[in-house]
């Protein structure tokens, strides 16, 4: 029977659920330095990690097995301190005999699957290093310093060195706490700051004013103030008695949340795009094929609008009558372009009022 019936009507069902995978834009990555792969043992006396195995994933439950004293262990719990926070922590062990580009481009070659970077080091000449090697591989970094020219000078820290340089892609944060052995630990003031942001929609959540659990504030006179402003070093004071991040922003003065909207927003339309591309038999030089890829594109936008990272945009495409034969010739559709307006953010206001009898 039920070969007659496959006789008189023959279904064919091809699955086509396997789709390409998109990089997180959530996964934070600590970076901190020990004397060698035997030096972090766990509770049974253990190493935690061994030349093959430099990247390990940790849950809140789970970081225990990092040495107490250890840099690591403080970001690990300045991120799950945050309300809320990201479920998981990978962190990377940096040996004491090799630089930090040798060291996280051994990191990055093992696992290369998170974005956000915090590193140990409160050294400016090692800041400096990570900020060029997160530069070349388009991750982001917050790198924290106590140093006093950060609020104190104009010039010599490494607020000033990341803006003149315009790097977007490294954040500063000033803490004085940071580094400071006087009996209380590193607040890990960056680790807490992604813990707490990398939860939101990329784009969609500004990352100023924001308050992060367990990092202390403090408070600069307004001159200071200003010139942390002027190199875009994030601070973390009170304003009417709340605890909040300054202005968000990355060295070069774009803000961070763009950043890290953008970085996603790339990928969404790569990816949405390239579905079609590897699931369809083939995607036709016509007008209708150059339809299936724009309707992928649109659809990256309209989620960018949805999310709050875009307030509008538009699309231009061409033809397939106006496409140059070179091009045909070589299946590469070219010319299509999108511009997008930036929901943007308000940071502040300003209220003029008048009151009269």
């Amino acid at each position: 029977m039920a070969d007659q019936l496959d006789n008189i009507v023959k279904v064919t069902i091809t699955r086509q659920t396997s789709v390409p995978s998109m990089a997180s834009f959530s996964e934070h990555l600590v970076a901190f330095e020990a004397d060698g792969f035997d030096a972090i043992l766990d509770g049974s006396g253990n190493p935690v990690f061994s030349a093959d195995r430099r990247v390990r994933i940790f849950t809140r439950g789970e970081i225990s097995a990092l040495p107490e004293t250890s840099f690591a262990r403080r970001a690990a719990q300045a991120q799950f301190s945050q309300s809320p926070h990201i479920g998981r922590i990978y962190v990377g062990l940096k040996l004491a005999s090799e630089s930090w580009t040798a060291a996280l481009d051994a990191i990055y070659a093992e696992n290369s699957d998170w974005y956000a970077l915090t590193v140990s080091t409160r050294v400016m000449a090692d800041q400096q290093a990570v900020i060029g090697w997160v530069a070349m591989k388009e991750r982001l970094c917050i790198v924290a310093t106590s140093d006093p020219n950060a609020v104190d000078a104009d010039t010599g820290d490494i607020g000033a060195w990341a803006h003149l340089n315009n790097h977007d892609r490294a954040a500063v944060f000033y803490h004085p706490d940071v580094g400071v052995t006087n009996g209380e630990p590193d607040p890990a003031p960056e680790a807490a700051y992604f813990g707490y942001m990398l939860t939101k929609q990329p784009g969609g959540a500004t990352w100023a004013l924001k308050g992060l659990t367990a990092v202390p504030t403090y408070e600069l006179s307004a001159e200071q103030k200003l010139r942390a402003a002027a190199k875009n070093v994030t601070t973390y004071m009170r304003a009417a008695g709340l605890p909040i991040t300054s202005d968000g922003r990355v060295a070069s003065g774009e803000f961070i949340d763009v950043i890290h909207g953008i970085d996603w927003l790339r990928a969404r339309i790569q990816i949405l795009v390239f579905t079609p591309m590897a699931q369809m038999d083939k995607i036709p030089f016509t007008d209708e094929g150059v339809q299936i890829i724009v309707s992928q594109l649109r659809a990256a936008l309209d989620e960018g609008v949805r999310v709050g990272l875009l307030a509008s945009y538009d699309i231009e495409y061409p033809e397939v009558a106006e496409v140059a034969a070179d091009f045909r010739g070589e299946r590469t559709l070219p010319d299509v372009n999108f511009t997008a307006v930036l929901a943007g953010a308000i940071h502040r206001t300003i209220i003029n009022g008048t009151v009269t009898l």
